[in-house]
């Protein structure tokens, strides 16, 4: 991996599972119908590592976990700066999911490093009262895999998933006690994501290690079908509000297209990825028209319409490494998290 200035960095999870602003713009002029994207901040987070990020369901916070100081900060909307404060995780936070109801945030902590020397149990922290004053660590919920990395919640709120990388499968948490059921979901190996199709009935995980991605009935826990052959490296996958399509994110720089009533890949699109390394994450607009995706290598943001399946528009500039992509659920902004550079770029998203 290098940076723009032809720095070799280390490439992080590259084999493995996984303030204050400084204002600047980048305009991107669309075709006619699509979206302008105009990166309007980028903010230093006070931790080494970004990883998860989420926005809360009123838009006004951004979440994003410090992986380098194990810590939870929160992001002002309206002022493009972070709190001066934070809240411990536990060892190796990876991702987050919010709660609608109260939003309340789930965060995973892995433990283990991300070598898997001495593999033990995660857990997840339950963070509460996220839109409020004084959000804060109410328990911390035991009896996770080893490496407990991604997190999704179900359309009810009544299950959260949660990737065991070590042991090729899902932990399902009971929300209203919030307690790890006994047994798991088997998945493929590795698994890196979970997305579940808005009716609830199925949830897709990708599996690093495979090359695959697996549909799984979440009435029977059991896997549908034979597990589908992606791109190298699966790291993300996302699911359209209509449940027609799911998008899966590849390390090889290329988008896995699968049509959900026939759980089969209907087309791949490339991002013109080169040496990417770290957790390439995804977001789709809330329409579900666009889907944007990180380019490592190129250090930009991509954009895909959903409607033809192909890269629109021009890449957008952002910091070294991005890494994993949350748009508010007004759709007015997208923030990506920058690995290398400990940022955040903020992106406004008008017109479309």
């Amino acid at each position: 991996m290098k940076t723009r200035d032809g720095r070799r960095l280390p490439s992080l999870l590259g084999a493995g599972p996984l303030a204050f602003a400084v204002i600047f713009a980048t305009v991107i002029l669309p075709a006619d119908g699509q979206p302008t994207n105009t990166v309007i901040a980028t903010v230093q987070l006070p931790s080494s590592l970004p990883f998860g990020i989420g926005v809360t369901p009123d838009n006004l916070y951004v979440y994003v976990i410090g992986n380098g100081a194990n810590a939870l900060f929160r992001l002002d909307t309206k002022t493009n700066a972070f709190e001066n404060k934070s809240i411990g995780l536990g060892g190796n936070p990876q991702f987050l999911a919010f709660l609608s109801a109260g939003a309340d945030v789930y965060v995973t902590n892995a433990i283990t490093p991300f070598d898997g020397t001495d593999a033990v149990p995660g857990t997840v922290s339950l963070i509460s009262d996220g839109e409020k004053a004084n959000p804060h660590l109410k328990e911390t919920i035991t009896g996770m895999g080893k490496f407990a990395g991604p997190i999704a919640i179900n359309p009810k709120g009544t299950q959260a998933w949660v990737g065991d990388y070590y042991e090729a499968c899902c932990t399902v948490v009971d929300l209203k006690k919030n307690k790890a059921e006994p047994l798991p979901v088997q998945t493929g190996s590795g698994p890196t994501s979970v997305a579940f199709t808005p009716n609830g009935k199925c949830a897709y995980v990708t599996n690093y290690l495979d090359n695959t991605i697996v549909k799984i009935n979440t009435a029977t826990q059991l896997i549908v079908g034979d597990p589908v052959a992606v791109g190298k490296g699966p790291r993300n996958v996302v699911i359209t509000p209509d449940g027609e399509k799911a998008y899966v994110t590849n390390q090889d720089g290329t988008v896995s297209v699968i049509d959900v009533a026939t759980n089969q890949v209907v087309t791949t699109v490339s991002v013109a990825a080169s040496d990417p390394g770290y957790y390439q994450g995804s977001a789709l607009t809330p329409d579900g028209l666009y889907l944007y995706v990180g380019n490592q290598g190129a250090e930009t943001v991509e954009m895909i319409s959903t409607k033809i399946d192909k890269v629109v528009g021009n890449p957008v500039t952002v910091g070294s490494v991005p890494g994993i992509i949350a748009i508010a659920p007004n759709g007015k902004r997208a923030y990506v998290t920058n690995l290398y550079d400990a940022t955040v770029s903020v992106i406004e998203i008008t017109g479309g």
